[in-house]
């Protein structure tokens, strides 16, 4: 039954044709067209769809339609007109500040609730005030210094880009605004369990239903599904199952209901090291180590085992004068973004309209593509168009666990001579080539005669890793810097001039130690963070409050050396590198039940860093130098974002070790593992 609802909505009065409990998001997108406020989390976590109601910001998904009755309400439509802009729209549309349009319209109405108190709040004012928006970018720093240099009066758009003056009005068209008229729904029934054999899928009542046009699951259509779909039991939660394409959503939702499908639940391995274990669960019983000479007779979960040997090792250990050993565990973390994303096969080539010409975030493109081939599979069922709408809780994205250990050997002046690691790292239930990419980079960026590198790639019941490349970075590195941090405690070594001593390219570090940031005293309450790989040094300062565990980056510097080309002179890729280094590296590690399912898989219960979490990064780019050494060949296939995450995420560790004054063994960083770091720390001062 539906009801009416009449307000004032940017200045103009409306009634509204709306249904009991429909959100007012929900309203302004379905009811009146105005996709100008853009769909996020839809749980009041993102604020990408702020508004303003009664002048005050509200998340319009967290808003009841019936609760605007007889209010003022200001989208971002009504912010500005197409003749002159709002002055805050004009600040970030000059500056270029938004990168993707999905953000930008919450940022922009929290922050004129600001400026409609404050006509010229100063950037820490601008950055409190957009502390409850999200940006999936991570380019606060942009949006912050734009918003702070905004006028009070309102301008012509002339001179902006026109993609610039979209994401400024809300007008750029995101994912979850595109839909074919022609096009049908398309739904994925996932599996609820870990690891369950599948006994039975009946797709009679679903296909039978009015409304829908096609039902697809591997078992009845394994030539056509190939290995999109699970056939013989399912190895993750998640993991699609079935596929539904139907007349509109809801009648597909009802279609998912109506499979019919039985699981035999099998026992479940999550942890790495469990999953290494003779008699852990196998997820693949066609699965044999490849790397392992002679060739094992009986299946396992470790994929392959890769070897880095050089030098004499264990010679160089019994010659070295200081040995340094320890583990480092990293647990899985939730990552992506807040936005839905939509996947829409359109024609007979299953070309992706959407990945070309949308204006969504990066994380939204990304989950776009993963989900593209099963709207494919329904379109060639079907002959017509088909989309599918995807939340990133459904598709559920985890960063790779890590066991490592490690053995540095030195002299007593800090040369390196000799180290051995072994690195265990699980990408999911399906093998990553993680293993070759480890040992190319640990430790590659130091002059080390002798080595003794070995990875495993193992398979463990948790969805798959794409990111292979960033993953192998993100392991290597971090033991690495770690380990070179740990080393420089113990022989009581500044570690900048540790890693000087030791580095292949040195103009990165040597300007690091001339810079002032280096030069200047650690404030007493934080830590400050070396690491380098790749010709590049990066210097983190924290903060950090002993009482809640909380971690503030206050200060980043990347040094960049002559010799690496890569990053193109783009100072934004190190700023979105800090930003994913720190949400993965200070965060919450994922929960597990007994059976192997995930606990809380929404936005609200994993961090992306927030505009108090971040400063601007200062880029220095070094000019060449004739004394600039070439680092050892093996890690080319990084790309320039990976590494800069890997180093970033080990500068940002490395600064909470010496703030809490001894080394980190457990990662992500969380309250509960700082208070652990400080209680060791003052069981060694007593």
């Amino acid at each position: 039954m539906s009801m009416h609802v009449s307000c004032v909505i940017n200045q103009q009065s409306v009634t509204l044709d709306c249904q009991p409990g429909q959100t007012l998001l929900s309203v302004l997108h379905k009811v009146l067209g105005m996709t100008g406020t853009k769909i996020g989390c839809e749980s009041g976590s993102c604020g990408a769809c702020t508004v303003l109601l009664e002048g005050d910001p509200v998340c319009a998904c967290l808003v009841l339609a019936a609760e605007v009755q007889g209010k003022h309400l200001t989208t971002v439509e009504g912010l500005g007109s197409d003749t002159r802009l709002h002055p805050l729209q004009k600040a970030l549309a000059e500056h270029q500040a938004l990168s993707c349009g999905a953000c930008g319209p919450g940022m922009l109405m929290a922050a004129a609730a600001l400026f409609k108190k404050d006509p010229q709040p100063d950037s820490s004012a601008v950055a409190e005030a957009l502390s409850g928006n999200l940006c999936a970018c991570s380019r606060y720093p942009q949006i912050v210094s734009a918003l702070s240099q905004a006028v009070k009066t309102s301008t012509e758009p002339g001179g902006c880009s026109r993609a610039a003056l979209a994401r400024v009005k809300g007008a750029a068209v995101c994912q979850v605004e595109l839909r074919p008229e022609a096009a049908l729904q398309g739904a994925i029934l996932r599996s609820p369990f870990a690891h369950a054999r599948i006994l039975r899928v009946d797709l009679s009542c679903a296909a039978q239903m009015d409304g829908v046009a096609a039902v697809l699951s591997a078992k009845d259509n394994p030539e056509l599904c190939g290995n999109l779909l699970a056939r013989d039991k399912v190895r993750y939660q998640g993991q699609p199952v079935a596929i539904v394409a139907a007349q509109d959503a809801e009648t597909a939702k009802r279609a998912l209901a109506a499979i019919d499908i039985e699981y035999a639940l099998l026992p479940s391995v999550t942890s790495v090291r469990a999953a290494m274990e003779p008699d852990a669960p196998l997820l693949d019983e066609t699965l044999f180590t490849q790397g392992v000479d002679p060739a094992p007779a009986q299946p396992s979960n470790i994929a392959r085992r890769h070897t880095s040997r050089k030098g004499q090792p264990d010679k160089a250990f019994a010659l070295a004068e200081v040995m340094l050993g320890d583990e480092i565990e990293c647990l899985p973390v939730l990552t992506g973004g807040f936005e839905p994303a939509v996947s829409i096969a359109l024609n007979e080539t299953g070309e992706d309209r959407v990945g070309c010409d949308d204006d969504s975030s990066p994380p939204a493109r990304s989950l776009s593509r993963q989900v593209l081939p099963l709207a494919e599979l329904l379109r060639l069922q079907t002959g017509q168009p088909v989309c599918i709408k995807s939340h990133p809780a459904s598709v559920l994205s985890l960063t790779p666990a890590v066991f490592a250990s490690f053995r540095l050997g030195a002299l007593n002046d800090g040369t390196l001579k000799v180290a051995e690691a072994v690195f265990c790292c699980q990408s999911g239930a399906a093998a990553a080539p993680l293993a070759a990419e480890i040992c190319a980079l640990a430790f590659a960026s130091y002059q080390l005669p002798n080595q003794n590198l070995i990875a495993y790639d193992v398979i463990a019941n948790t969805p798959p890793q794409n990111l292979h490349l960033e993953a192998a970075a993100m392991a290597a590195l971090l033991v690495t810097e770690t380990a070179m941090d740990a080393l420089s405690r113990k022989l009581r070594i500044d570690p900048l001039a540790l890693r000087l001593q030791n580095a292949r390219q040195r103009d990165s570090l040597m300007a690091a130690s001339e810079h002032e940031q280096y030069r200047q005293p650690v404030a007493a309450t934080g830590g400050r963070g070396i690491a380098h790989a790749m010709g590049c040094t990066h210097v983190c300062d924290i903060e950090l409050d002993a009482l809640s565990g909380q971690v503030r980056v206050t200060r980043y510097t990347v040094f960049v050396g002559a010799a690496d080309a890569k990053a193109g002179g783009d100072d934004n890729l190190f700023q979105q590198a800090l930003a994913e280094a720190f949400r993965q590296i200070v965060n919450e590690a994922v929960m597990f039940d007994e059976n192997g399912s995930l606990h809380d898989i929404d936005v609200m219960h994993y961090r992306m860093p927030a505009v108090l979490d971040l400063p601007a990064v200062e880029a220095v780019w070094l000019a060449s130098s004739e004394n600039t050494e070439q680092a050892e060949p093996g890690a080319s296939t990084q790309s320039a974002l990976g590494v800069a995450t890997a180093v970033a995420a080990a500068a940002i560790a490395n600064a909470v070790a010496n703030a809490v004054g001894g080394n980190l063994r457990e990662f992500p960083i969380n309250p509960a593992s700082i208070h652990k770091a400080l209680k060791r720390a003052a069981l060694r001062r007593r």
